[in-house]
């Protein structure tokens, strides 16, 4: 008895492979084993998300640099390059060089203090940015919200800490944010250095933006609870919310929301205002999550 060998479309084929990657980074390397075609279709899911953080990923990652830059160029869809990665992990010119390569990159998040805004102007695919925009301008005066390096973007998160600026540099700061043509989505991370009362009045020149999430640590939310609640912003879009700062990693929900097995906070804040919508919540309500007011009043 014979059996008659059953060969699936090439589209359909990649189309199983890709999802396997996906799903499963860890099976990746074994799949590289399975065809040469299936290497070609798989080998790019190893660099789609990089995250430039601890000091083992320098040698493989400036190995790409030397010797496939094309590849790492055309593979890179997630980028995160953090502060923390001073001290010896990769050098300055290396994450100048890693930036100039990855043009195909979509979102990308960089605390890493870079003063070059021309390095993410090339990158045609950027969507969703993390990033200060002092540090990548130089100064608050020199933003320029017509930059290219901005003309693409619709979800911005601010790392910009206002601790130690009057009124007048925050509202110059938040004027210049809400002229950026396509944002509209947009968060601060800093939000105890915030002045709500000038950010509120810039918000209402900003027609096109959806939402503005006062965005904190899941770790800090018990202490931030009662401030946010105390805040006089008359805006259904502004909002406060969490991420996950799992074992103090406070790029873990990033990354798992890159990778697709978790939402992210924007996708609640849109949740939340639909909700608020419908008046299934209170319209005075900030906070998007509904866990800590379980938690809060437990």
């Amino acid at each position: 008895m014979t059996v008659d060998k059953v060969s699936l479309p090439p589209e359909l084929e990649r189309e199983i492979f890709d999802f396997a990657a996906r799903i499963s980074p860890k099976t990746i390397p074994t799949m590289l084993r399975v065809a040469r075609r299936v290497y070609v279709w798989v080998r790019p899911f190893l660099v789609q998300l990089v995250r430039v953080m601890e000091g083992e990923c320098r040698i493989p990652l400036v190995s790409f640099m030397n010797d496939e830059p094309d590849f790492l160029a055309s593979s890179v869809r997630y980028l995160c390059i953090s502060e923390n990665v001073e001290g010896g992990a990769i050098q300055d010119e290396e994450i100048r060089r890693l930036l100039t390569l990855c043009t195909h990159v979509g979102d990308l998040a960089i605390t890493y203090p870079l003063q070059n805004s021309a390095l993410i102007k090339p990158m045609h695919n950027l969507r969703r940015l993390i990033c200060s925009l002092r540090d990548l301008f130089g100064t608050i005066g020199s933003i320029d919200p017509q930059h290219e390096a901005l003309s693409r973007i619709t979800h911005l998160e601010l790392t910009d800490n206002f601790s130690n600026e009057d009124t007048a540099v925050q509202q110059s700061f938040w004027r210049q944010v809400c002229r950026i043509p396509r944002v509209t989505h947009l968060a601060t991370s800093t939000p105890r250095s915030v002045d709500y009362t000038t950010l509120s009045r810039c918000l209402q020149s900003a027609p096109k933006l959806c939402v503005f999430v006062a965005l904190w640590g899941r770790s800090e939310v018990r202490s931030a609870y009662r401030f946010v609640n105390a805040l006089q912003v008359d805006d259904v879009r502004f909002m406060a919310g969490s991420f996950f700062d799992n074992d103090d990693d406070p790029w873990w929900e990033w990354e798992q929301s890159a990778a697709g097995y978790a939402d992210d906070y924007w996708v609640r804040a849109e949740a939340f205002l639909v909700r608020k919508g419908r008046g299934e919540v209170d319209a005075k309500r900030y906070w998007m999550d509904d866990w800590m007011y379980l938690e809060m009043e437990a």
